[in-house]
């Protein structure tokens, strides 16, 4: 068993990682943010005509949750419980404003033609945005997956993403057909409530709620699957090359990779300098 300094500094590598990983992501969607806001000056100072502007407000709000994630994280994962106990009406927050970000790829309804400017400029200006606030709602969605998953476990963690998405499939329904806001939960508490009670009380009687609901929900689940995946390579490439590769930090082409004088070989290394797997060689033992 390693000493406990060690684990100490292989705990602290992984969070140092990990904070890498998420400030990269970050910089990468304010980058994406910052091609979208060009694209649509642009069209406007070419155009004279500020039919898009919304779309500026509309990405503020897709990134509310984002924000929400990376503060309620971090007090999900303190060890003072009084800063802990904070992470729930955060947490509210950021469920709340959620349904903002993928909210965005709703916005190609108001695609159109225009003599003052190319119908694929737009269309392209528009899939940007509606692309970014789908990776904004699930980047934010899996920081929170990650830390309530320390909690409950792997099993509470997957039963809160998929609880998660189809509120915010629902969410996405009630402020592009209702049109309700956001925020609305704390100016008219009262019209909110009995919209959604209206809705969940006889689902049959709102066909077109049950079906767009069950439909943002599959898009949004398979998006995510797709983005936890990738996330998982990159963290057990990473693991896999501080634990085997002696923090070397490079992946490794087999996890059974052993150390011999010091040094670690693969598998496939030929010659005489080649150490076997810890599968093969104990098997040889055997």
């Amino acid at each position: 068993m390693p000493p406990a300094p060690l684990k100490m500094a292989e705990m602290r590598a992984s969070l140092s990682h990990a904070s890498l990983r998420v400030a990269l992501a970050v910089a990468g969607l304010a980058g994406l943010s910052a091609a979208c806001t060009a694209m649509l000056a642009f069209r406007i100072q070419e155009t004279g005509s500020a039919r898009y502007a919304f779309l500026t407000w509309n990405l503020m709000l897709a990134w509310t949750p984002v924000g929400a994630s990376l503060v309620g994280g971090a007090l999900l994962r303190t060890r003072r419980s009084a800063l802990a106990v904070l992470a729930l009406p955060v947490a509210g927050i950021w469920l709340l404003f959620l349904p903002n970000a993928p909210y965005l790829a709703t916005d190609l309804i108001h695609l159109g033609p225009s003599p003052l400017i190319p119908l694929w400029y737009d269309a392209a200006m528009l899939a940007m945005y509606g692309g970014l606030g789908v990776l904004l709602g699930l980047m934010s969605l899996l920081l929170m997956h990650r830390s309530v998953a320390l909690y409950t476990g792997r099993a509470g963690g997957w039963l809160f993403a998929a609880v998660t998405l189809v509120l915010t499939a629902f969410g996405v329904y009630l402020g592009r057909f209702q049109r309700l806001n956001s925020w609305e939960v704390f100016s008219s508490p009262t019209v909110v409530l009995q919209e959604v009670w209206t809705h969940l009380s006889d689902p049959l009687a709102y066909s077109r709620a049950l079906e767009f609901t069950a439909l943002v929900t599959l898009l949004l689940a398979t998006a995510y699957l797709a983005l936890h995946g990738v996330d998982l390579r990159v963290r057990s490439v990473r693991l896999g090359a501080d634990t085997h590769a002696g923090g070397l930090g490079r992946p490794l082409c087999c996890p059974h990779e052993t150390a011999v004088g010091g040094k670690r070989w693969p598998w496939w290394t030929p010659g005489s300098r080649r150490t076997t797997c810890s599968r093969e060689s104990g098997s040889a033992a055997r």
